[in-house]
């Protein structure tokens, strides 16, 4: 029997005690960590050997167990051999000696019995090296074993660790066998569904990455899962991430996974479904801490047991059996579900759990590349969601509300409060002196930053002397904010901007990720293939170069009847800004004829709140015989399902919602519960600031600017809003796009093969007789 297995993630496993804390330097140490080790190992001197890879085998209990990691570094002195490992932490320095942290000393021996047996040495020093991030302060550990002493330790780690890898090997064989076997979960395929099947498995074969854009209906989730899961035995595939934008989309790949076990409630795959952290705790209001939380309190030192039975017992792990192994058990739900998906095949989750620095699964994606493959399904999604998690902004405001808490409680945390705030008093004043409430900084904006550094670490003592007291969330949440700015600063190039924005006595200065690209490469090059695919991947150049400019493209023609939507543009409405309020009534009228020319539920999608308010209150003037429901903003997610679960019931809903928003794709009314839908506009993004930066960035590297940051993102939600109709090989609908552009050559270039029979009218007049046609064919 074979385990492959890094060092660190062996120790830490299974020398892992004590309870959860709120780990307030989790964030710095994470995303400082190589900055850190890099200058620290710079100042060491020309002894020091940085970033040593070590690799060896070793049998111990009938088991091959092959080893791998990376020392810090190697200190040759005097005759001695030190190995060094390096550690960021946050907590002072003076809490921390030998005994505080086990695992980072079981990493260490490990690193030392490598080397003592490749230089066969009598003995070798280990140095643990912790770096204080808020401080800049460093304290040394040095504790000298003998060969047998290293050798004694590592045995008795791996004995510790044996009763997993007999249950990993067991469950990879039984897996691998099982889904050998594993057929397709329907009878037949669907049109353009083998085809997508192929491309993905070709593309897990070649360790590529593959763009597909495949129209709504065809079984996307199916057909990239199902040839996944064959990599298994055939490719050496260890795990799938299938990575979704929105919570429905999550429950949508659930349930084709579901349908496996359905078909064969013997399969060996383990699944998990992971969901948000708050969402996950059983509190009302997330707190980590031990003392406030008895699910944090000692959960490392009964998890791995609880884990443990759960694996022997179950396959597929839902929220909801989550939720009700960790009551029974007293564990935290979240930390649960991590420690879980560890053992499983297949993790349903968020992007952010691999491309957010904040939120990655660290301990699935060390530096080198996995056996991993990643599906990311909606992926037009995916440019704008991590150009939102590496951008990031503070404010003036923040600084002194959390001050006014705390004046008179704590002298130095308000003194450092005052000196960060001073930097945003400065910037204020300059852009009042300017006389401008905007300034965009392109080559970054020369922060003091020592300031921000030096509240960090005084925000961080603070939290040290309290501990016993519970944490002010404003302050915590200050905290953390700071921290991730200071991550983003650190990375700003000329994929960045910088806008000091205005208003009143408050300032805020935000750090703007212009170009994504780089960051979503790096991440995906975690894995070895990945699966990007959409309804909407259109124009394929635009999505390949916002996620790295590397990959392979296919796209699925659809495979329902082109006749079964009616699909037309009313080129007499003109929506641009300027003409908007002179549109209102020529919308309402073609929205009515629409409506009423077959009984049924429609939904018309406006650009922004106030249009389509604009454009509602009209409408109820014109119509008042028509109920008219409207979208309303920040609905919770039951209000959402409220809104959803009325076209189950009614036939005759006339709905406005934002193009873009909660309603405007993710959402699947299937048969008589969607049968039209309006476009109002070609969906541009508002003019800001911000997507002017987009224009001047892409027309700077070569790109046409303005459809990157306006035109081709419009597009996209345009596509969806029209995908909601037609689901189903037997869907028949209508879609009618008002705005005079879609008839112009930029956007009828730019929209799928299956819409080439779009129909342009220019006499209001025509709309009722088309619209009548079709349906008389149904």
């Amino acid at each position: 029997m074979e385990v492959y297995i890094g060092i660190r993630e062996l120790n830490e496993f299974v020398l892992k005690s004590g309870s959860l804390e709120s780990s307030f330097g989790g964030i710095n140490r994470r995303l400082e960590g190589t900055l850190v080790h890099k200058r620290l190992q710079k100042e060491a001197g020309r002894n020091y050997h940085p970033e040593q890879t070590l690799r060896t085998d070793i049998e111990h209990n009938g088991i091959t167990y092959h080893l791998s990691g990376r020392c810090d570094g190697v200190i040759y002195e005097d005759g001695e051999v030190v190995i060094d490992e390096i550690k960021t932490v946050s907590v002072p320095l003076l809490f921390i000696d030998e005994d505080t942290y086990p695992a980072h000393w079981g990493q260490a021996v490990f690193y030392a019995w490598i080397i003592a047996g490749q230089q066969d040495l009598d003995s070798v020093t280990i140095q643990l090296t912790y770096y204080n991030v808020d401080t800049d302060q460093v304290k040394f550990i040095r504790k000298e074993y003998s060969y047998g002493q290293l050798a004694e330790r590592v045995g008795q780690i791996l004995s510790l660790y044996e009763r997993w890898a007999l249950m990993a090997q067991r469950h990879s064989e039984d897996r691998n066998a099982c889904l050998k076997e594993m057929k397709f979960p329907f009878e037949d395929y669907r049109n353009g569904q083998k085809e997508l099947s192929a491309a993905v498995y070709r593309t897990i074969r070649d360790s590529d990455r593959l763009f597909a854009c495949a129209p709504t209906g065809i079984g996307k989730t199916m057909a990239a899962l199902f040839p996944t899961l064959k990599s298994f035995d055939n490719l050496g595939t260890e795990k799938v991430f299938y990575l979704t934008a929105k919570t429905m989309t999550s429950l949508q790949a659930a349930s084709s996974v579901r349908r496996l076990y359905e078909r064969d409630p013997e399969l060996k795959l383990k699944t998990i479904v992971i969901t948000a952290k708050d969402k996950a705790c059983f509190l009302d209001e997330r707190n980590c801490s031990p003392r406030a939380c008895l699910y944090s309190d000692g959960y490392f030192d009964r998890i791995n047991d609880v884990v443990y039975e759960a694996l022997q017992k179950y396959s597929f792990f839902d929220p909801e059996l989550i939720y009700r192994i960790a009551r029974e058990n007293s564990v935290c739900p979240y930390e649960l579900s991590l420690d879980l998906s560890v053992w499983c095949d297949v993790i349903i989750c968020d992007y952010n759990y691999l491309f957010d620095p904040q939120a990655r699964l660290q301990r699935f994606f060390p530096d080198e590349k996995q056996a991993y493959v990643f599906l990311v399904d909606e992926a037009h999604n995916l440019p704008d969601r991590v150009r939102d998690m590496y951008s990031r902004d503070l404010s003036l405001r923040g600084f002194r509300a959390v001050r006014k808490k705390f004046t008179g409680r704590d002298r130095k945390l308000v003194r450092a409060l005052n000196r960060a705030a001073k930097s945003f008093s400065e910037l204020l004043e300059t852009l009042e002196e300017e006389g401008v409430e905007e300034k965009v900084y392109a080559g970054g904006y020369s922060l003091a930053e020592p300031r921000l550094r030096l509240f960090m670490k005084e925000c961080s003592d603070f939290f040290e002397r309290h501990r016993s007291e519970e944490t002010d969330p404003d302050l915590l949440q200050l905290y953390f904010d700071t921290s991730f700015f200071l991550y983003v600063y650190n990375l700003f190039d000329e994929r960045y901007a910088a806008v000091a924005t205005r208003n009143g006595s408050n300032v805020t200065l935000r750090l703007f990720c212009i170009d994504p690209s780089g960051h979503i490469d790096s991440a995906l090059e975690k894995g070895e293939a990945s699966i990007l695919f959409s309804a909407t991947l259109t124009p394929v150049d635009y999505y390949i170069n916002q996620t790295g400019g590397k990959g392979r493209y296919v796209s699925i023609p659809s495979p329902f009847p082109q006749d079964n939507l009616c699909l037309l543009t009313a080129r007499y409405i003109d929506t641009s800004y300027t003409r908007r309020q002179s549109s209102v009534q020529l919308i309402c009228s073609a929205v009515r004829k629409l409506y009423k020319a077959r009984k049924g539920n429609y939904i018309i999608y406006f650009p922004s709140y106030r249009y389509m308010n604009m454009c509602a209150d009209e409408y109820r003037c014109l119509y008042p015989e028509d109920e008219l429901t409207v979208q309303e903003s920040d609905m919770d997610e039951p209000s959402k399902q409220q809104f959803l679960s009325a076209f189950e019931v009614k036939d005759d809903i006339l709905a406005f919602c934002i193009l873009g928003g909660i309603f405007g794709e993710g959402i699947d009314l299937t048969g008589d519960r969607l049968t039209g839908a309006g476009i109002v506009s070609v969906g541009l993004p508002q003019v800001n600031t911000y997507s002017n930066l987009l224009i001047d960035y892409y027309d700077s590297v070569g790109l046409d600017g303005f459809k990157y940051a306006y035109q081709y993102p419009g597009m996209n939600k345009v596509m969806q809003a029209v995908g909601r109709i037609i689901r189903t090989e037997t869907d028949r609908g209508a879609a009618l796009l008002m705005d005079r552009r879609f008839s112009s050559g930029n956007y009828l270039k730019n929209m799928p093969v299956h819409w080439n029979h779009l129909i342009s009218i220019g006499d209001p007049g025509d709309l009722d007789d088309i619209l009548a046609d079709f349906w008389k064919k149904s």
